[in-house]
C-alpha cells in the first residue's frame, strides 16, 4: 500500500454492513416465480458470503501466526518456529470456536476440537501431510472475524517442505489483499522476492511488516530497519513511498489479552490494522457493492420493479463515499462477549424463582391439604403460570389442583345464569379479572433481588464496569435493563451500561439481519449457532420472556 492510497476515503465496518443490508431490502422487493428464483437466490447468496480475504505471508519462525492471534484477540493459533505442513489454515468467524478440515479431492468436511488444529496443520502432527488436508478453517468468536474478514495464515515460505511454497503461489487468486510479515532480525530472502513479483503482477494490494520491534535497542535501531527493508521492497518491483508497519506482535498479543489499550498502541498494531481495514472497506465500496448495485438494478429493471423509491436506495449505495469515525468505539463495547451473548442474568433470575415455587406448589398440592385450600381461595395462578405448572407438573396433580377452581367457575357460571334468565342488570360475579398470583409475587421477589445484587455489584466496582471490563448484567433485557439502571447512582457506570446496551441492541440486530440474509439465500449452513437462534433470542430480549416466566 502507498501513501497515496493510504490516505483515500473510506467507509467504516457498519457502513459497509448496513450498505449490505439496504441492498438486501432492495432484493427482498424482487418478485419470486419459478423462472426467478434461481436468479434471486445467488443474488441473496452473492450478498450474504462477501467477505474480505486477507492472507499473512512469509517465511515461518517471523511471527505469522502470533500477529493473527494478535489480530484476532485470541491465543489459538499453534506459534513457534515449527514447520508447517502444506495445509492453508484460515480463520472465519464462528460463535462456537472448532476447526473445519477440507480434504483434497473431495467434497466432505470434517469438524475437530480446536486443541487438535496441530496433529494436522504442523510436520510434527502430520508429516508430508499424509491426511491430505487442503485447508484448516479455525472458526473463532472475534470482533473482527465477525466484521467479515477472513485471514488465511499460508504455509511459510522458505521452509524445508517445498510443498509450502506451491501451496501459497497457488492461493494468490483467491485473496483480496496481503500482508507480509518480516522480522527485526530477518529481513527478506529471495524466496520472499519472488513471492513479490507475484503479489505485484495479481494488482493487489500488499501491507509490508516489520515485526519483532521488540527486540531494538531504541526506536533508532527500528527505523534504520524499516528503511532497510524498504530498499529491499523497492529492489523487488514496490513503489518507493510504500506504507511500513513496525509493530511487536508478542506485545500487542499480550496488550489484548490483558486488554491494555495504551501496551496495544505502543506495539504497533493498530496501526496496521486501521490502515487494512480502511483501505479494503474504499476498495469495496467501488468493487463489489457497486456491482451488487447494478447487478439488483439489472434484476428489477428485468421484473419490472423499478420503482423511484429502489432505486434511490440503490444510488445511495453507490454514492457513499466518506470519511467516517472509526469502528474502534463499538469494539470496545463488544469486547466483553466475544462469544454469544447470554441471557438476561434478572430473567434467569426470575425463571429460578418461579420455578422453585411451582416445583414446592406441586409438592404441596399433593400433599397438604391447607396449600390446597388456599389455592382454591385465591383462585389458583394467573394463566400464564397455570400453563407453566401444566408443563411441569404430573396430569394426576393438575386434576387435584385445578378441579375445584373449575367447579367454583361452574358455580359462578350458573349464578350468571340465573340472573341472565331473570333478564335483571347482569351481576359480575366471573373469575376471569385475574390479579396477580403467588408464583408473580415469586417473580417479583427473584427480580428485585437480582437487580439489587447487579445495581450493587456495579457500584462497588465502577472502574471495572465503565472501563468495559465487567460482565456484569450483560444480555439484560430491555425491561430488566431499564430497572438495573435505575438502581445506579453513579453517572460514569450509568453512561457506560447505556453505551454497553446500546452495542448490544445493535449486535443482536446484526444477528437477526445475518439470519435473514442467510435464510433468503438459502445458505443455512454457514448460519453461525448465535444466528440460527437470534430471531427468537432477539425477540426475548426486546419483549422479555414469554408469559409464565420462563
Amino acid at each position: 500500500m502507498t501513501a497515496r492510497e493510504a490516505d483515500a476515503p473510506f467507509m467504516t465496518l457498519r457502513q459497509y454492513r448496513d450498505c449490505k443490508y439496504v441492498l438486501a431490502e432492495c432484493l427482498r422487493a424482487l418478485p419470486w416465480r419459478a423462472e426467478t428464483v434461481v436468479r434471486n437466490r445467488l443474488l441473496f447468496e452473492r450478498l450474504a458470503m462477501d467477505r474480505f480475504n486477507i492472507a499473512v505471508v512469509g517465511r515461518y519462525s517471523r511471527g505469522k501466526s502470533t500477529l493473527l492471534n494478535a489480530m484476532t484477540g485470541l491465543d489459538r493459533l499453534p506459534m513457534g518456529a515449527e514447520p508447517l505442513t502444506s495445509v492453508i489454515t484460515s480463520l472465519a468467524y464462528g460463535s462456537e470456536e472448532k476447526v473445519v478440515l477440507h480434504f483434497r479431492g473431495t467434497s466432505l468436511i470434517e469438524d475437530v476440537p480446536l486443541a487438535q488444529l496441530a496433529d494436522y496443520v504442523t510436520e510434527r502432527g502430520n508429516p508430508g501431510n499424509v491426511r491430505r488436508v487442503e485447508e484448516a478453517e479455525i472458526l473463532l468468536p472475534s470482533s473482527i472475524l465477525r466484521a467479515g474478514f477472513r485471514f488465511i495464515d499460508t504455509p511459510g515460505l522458505g521452509s524445508i517442505i517445498r510443498a509450502n511454497t506451491e501451496t501459497t503461489l497457488a492461493f494468490l487468486e483467491q485473496i483480496d489483499a496481503f500482508i507480509l510479515v518480516s522480522a527485526f532480525d530477518d529481513l527478506l530472502g529471495p524466496d520472499e522476492e519472488g513471492l513479490l513479483r507475484d503479489i505485484g503482477s495479481t494488482g493487489k494490494p500488499l501491507f509490508p511488516v516489520v515485526n519483532k520491534i521488540d527486540l531494538a535497542t531504541d526506536d533508532e535501531a527500528v527505523r534504520a530497519t524499516v528503511e532497510r527493508f524498504r530498499h529491499g521492497l523497492v529492489e523487488a518491483g514496490l513503489p518507493p513511498d510504500v506504507v511500513i508497519f513496525p509493530l511487536s506482535a508478542r506485545n500487542a498479543l499480550s496488550a489484548r489479552l490483558e486488554r491494555g489499550d495504551d501496551a496495544l498502541r505502543r506495539s504497533g498494531l493498530p496501526a496496521l490494522e486501521t490502515a487494512v481495514t480502511e483501505f479494503l472497506l474504499s476498495r469495496r465500496q467501488q468493487v463489489f457493492l457497486r456491482g451488487m448495485c447494478d447487478r439488483i438494478a439489472a434484476a428489477l429493471k428485468e421484473d419490472g420493479r423499478e420503482t423511484p423509491a429502489l432505486l434511490a436506495r440503490l444510488d445511495a449505495v453507490r454514492s457513499i463515499s466518506v470519511i467516517g469515525a472509526s469502528d474502534a468505539e463499538d469494539g470496545d463495547m463488544t469486547a466483553a462477549w466475544s462469544g454469544d451473548i447470554p441471557p438476561c442474568p434478572v430473567c434467569v433470575r426470575v425463571e429460578r424463582a418461579v420455578f422453585d415455587h411451582l416445583t414446592a406448589l406441586q409438592h404441596d398440592l399433593r400433599c397438604r391439604e391447607e396449600a390446597r385450600r388456599t389455592f382454591r381461595s385465591e383462585n389458583g395462578l394467573c394463566s400464564g403460570h397455570s400453563r407453566l405448572f401444566a408443563r411441569l407438573a404430573a396430569p394426576c396433580e393438575i386434576a387435584t389442583a385445578f378441579a375445584p377452581l373449575l367447579r367454583d367457575e361452574s358455580r359462578r357460571l350458573s349464578l350468571r345464569a340465573m340472573e341472565a334468565d331473570r333478564r335483571d342488570p347482569p351481576v359480575s360475579v366471573s373469575g376471569m379479572a385475574e390479579t396477580r398470583c403467588a408464583a408473580c409475587a415469586a417473580a417479583e421477589r427473584g427480580a428485585v433481588e437480582a437487580i439489587g445484587r447487579l445495581a450493587a455489584a456495579m457500584e462497588r466496582d465502577p472502574e471495572a464496569s465503565a472501563g468495559g471490563k465487567s460482565d456484569q448484567g450483560l444480555g439484560l433485557c430491555r425491561r430488566h435493563f431499564e430497572q438495573v439502571l435505575d438502581r445506579v447512582g453513579t453517572s460514569a457506570v450509568r453512561a457506560f451500561l447505556l453505551k454497553r446496551q446500546a452495542a448490544l441492541f445493535e449486535r443482536r440486530a446484526d444477528d437477526m439481519a445475518r439470519f435473514a440474509l442467510k435464510q433468503d439465500a438459502a445458505r443455512r449452513d454457514a448460519m453461525t449457532p448465535a444466528e440460527k437462534v437470534a430471531p427468537r433470542a432477539g425477540l426475548t430480549q426486546w419483549a422479555g420472556p414469554e408469559p409464565g416466566g420462563l
